[in-house]
This record gives structure tokens, C-alpha cells and sequence, in this order.
């Protein structure tokens, strides 16, 4: 299998205000993976990729909300695979002349569930924010002065349930075909998923390259997911509230447990290393002593050496000395002996 995923362009989470124009250009062909979100999306454009479909860039990941990988259709560099979750927003400026929707994949799971994991995310960047002291407020905002949203998942389900129903009235009115897929099974089954996925694989891969494909990246420890019947036992509202600050509170905490561990880590590499430097220095300046203590040897030796030369010089000239009165002896005698005939002659005289 090859794959063709070198090409970037990810919109992120802007679709829903960017409506780029279209240049003019060839008509392009897209499948598309959209609906509620938080429903393995993520998941299904990875193995879209491992299969040889182009997914453009894979660096736009969020490892704590398990979430990335979004394009928007309408961009010109937008690859063949295009995730976006806000596709519902724009979906009506589409030109259908220009852009070819082969196939709209629409994961789907329990609609609670989609929005208490999307409340879930926005609980967990409050309480991982400056404010976590006070009390959790039931809306949020971004703007100053803007609007305020809520942060109760009932009304976060109302609000995915009609974005969701705007989509695929559009794609059936537009004659788009349709694959829906159950959430979390395809992320658990392989062959549901590749069975599910034939029409649009059949162009990239064999039915065998898939399953490979699947298995290379299905992780089921990176999916959340809980008893859906105890969760709706438990009620709606405070409860439900409640719950979600909980179970926010356990993954921030998780987090600082890992950031705690990769410092415990850090630390004792750097205790490691530290204990390695001084062990080092201890040996440089034992080193250094013994240099010290062999100079100071050398020093003494070479001062008891040049005493030494001293004294040899001494005796030497003082042999030297001897050696020259004996040698010289005789010519005293001669010089004594001329010297009494000249005062014997001078006498004569």
C-alpha cells in the first residue's frame, strides 16, 4: 500500500466562519467524514490513510482530546480525504459543479454521548485554567462581549442533533451517498469496518491491505467509552454535571501524573548525570593533586640537582686549582733558579 500523505491543509476547527472561494479549476473529487464528532473520526481518517487515500497533513493532533486531522472542503488544498465536523455549517455554499463528494461517511454513536464528550473537552480546559478555583459555571464564552454558550450537554445534544439532521438532508437532496457507520463498533471490528468501507476502498486497496491497515493502528485504550445504559440510569442535569467535572478532573490529573513521571524521569537522569560530573571532577582533581605532587617532586629534584652541580663545580675548580700548582712546580724552580743568578750577577757587577 502506498500512501499519498505528504499533502498539508487543515482548516482546524474554522469551518464554521471560513468560506473560502473556489478558483476556478477541474472538478474535484473528496470523500468526506463528518457528523457530530467525538464519534472515532480521527480514528477513521488514520485507517482512511494507512489504506492509501490522501489525508493531507497529520500533524494538526490533539493527544488530549484524541481529536485533529480537520480540513475544510472549500479550501483549494484541502486533500482527497476531508474531515470537518462543521461541515453541517457551510454545507449550502458548497458548489456541487466544483467539488464531487464521492462518498459522506457519517460516524454515528449515542447523541448523549457525542455531546458529553464534546462538554467533556470544554470542562477539562476549565478546570486546567487559571480560574479552577471557582465554581464550575454552566456557560462559557470565547469573545469579550460575545455570546455565551452552554455547557450542558442536553443543549449541546440539541445542537448536534440538528446539525446532523441539516447534513444529510443536504447530501440526500443532492443524491450524495451515504455510509453511515456505528460508533464505537468500527473502531473494535475490522471487518465490519472493512465490509462498511468496500465502496471506497475497492479503488485503493484490497479487502486483505485493509484489514492489515486496521489492524495496524486500532488502539481501543485511546477510545472513551463507558457503559451507555449506566450513564443513562444515572440521569440528566447535576448528575450528569457532576459526573463530567469528575471524570474531567481524572484526566487532568492522569495528565500530571504523566508530566509528574516524565519529571521524576527527567530528574533522575540529570541526579545521574550530576553524580557522573562530580565523580569526574573528583578524578580530574585527584589528578590534578597527583600532577601537583610530581611537580613539586620535580622541583625538589631539580633543586637538589643544580646544588649538586654546585658543589661538583666547586670541587672542580678546586682540583683544578691543585692540578695547576703541581704541574707549575718545576717552572717555579726555574724561575727561582734565574731569578737568584740575575741577583748574583748584579751583585758582581
Amino acid at each position: 500500500m502506498t500512501s499519498e500523505r505528504s499533502r498539508a491543509g487543515s482548516s482546524g476547527m474554522l469551518s464554521h466562519v471560513m468560506t473560502p472561494s473556489i478558483p476556478d479549476s477541474p472538478l474535484r473529487s473528496h470523500v468526506v467524514i463528518s457528523g457530530t464528532g467525538r464519534a472515532g473520526t480521527s480514528f477513521l481518517t488514520r485507517f482512511l490513510g494507512e489504506c492509501g487515500l490522501d489525508i493531507g497533513g497529520v500533524s494538526d493532533v490533539h493527544a488530549r482530546a484524541r481529536a485533529g486531522l480537520e480540513q475544510n472542503l472549500l479550501t483549494a488544498e484541502a486533500a482527497y480525504v476531508v474531515k470537518d465536523p462543521w461541515l453541517f455549517a457551510y454545507c449550502d455554499v458548497v458548489d456541487l459543479k466544483e467539488i464531487n463528494i464521492e462518498f459522506l461517511i457519517l460516524p454515528i454513536r449515542d447523541l448523549l454521548d457525542a455531546s458529553r464528550s464534546r462538554v467533556l473537552q470544554e470542562r477539562i480546559k476549565i478546570m486546567d485554567s487559571p480560574w479552577v478555583d471557582l465554581p464550575v459555571a454552566e456557560v462559557s464564552a470565547e469573545t469579550p462581549g460575545g455570546i455565551l454558550y452552554s455547557l450542558d450537554p442536553v443543549d449541546q445534544a440539541r445542537i448536534l442533533a440538528v446539525g446532523f439532521h441539516k447534513l444529510v438532508h443536504w447530501a440526500t437532496r443532492n443524491d450524495i451517498p451515504i455510509i453511515f457507520l456505528d460508533f464505537p463498533r468500527f473502531a473494535h471490528d475490522g471487518d465490519y469496518l472493512c465490509d462498511a468501507l468496500a465502496p471506497v476502498l475497492t479503488a485503493h486497496c484490497s479487502p486483505k491491505e485493509a484489514r492489515k491497515a486496521f489492524a495496524a493502528i486500532a488502539d481501543s485504550s485511546l477510545i472513551r467509552i463507558k457503559d451507555q445504559a449506566n450513564e443513562h440510569d444515572s440521569g440528566v442535569g447535576a448528575d450528569l454535571e457532576t459526573e463530567l467535572d469528575r471524570e474531567a478532573l481524572k484526566i487532568i490529573l492522569s495528565e500530571k501524573r504523566n508530566e509528574i513521571g516524565l519529571l521524576e524521569n527527567q530528574l533522575h537522569d540529570l541526579s545521574l548525570q550530576f553524580t557522573t560530573s562530580q565523580a569526574s571532577l573528583a578524578q580530574r582533581e585527584e589528578a590534578s593533586l597527583e600532577l601537583s605532587r610530581r611537580l613539586n617532586d620535580l622541583e625538589q629534584h631539580f633543586n637538589r640537582m643544580t646544588e649538586r652541580a654546585s658543589l661538583l663545580q666547586l670541587d672542580s675548580d678546586s682540583v683544578r686549582q691543585t692540578l695547576s700548582w703541581k704541574i707549575t712546580k718545576p717552572l717555579r724552580s726555574v724561575k727561582r733558579f734565574f731569578t737568584k743568578s740575575d741577583l748574583r750577577g748584579d751583585t758582581n757587577s
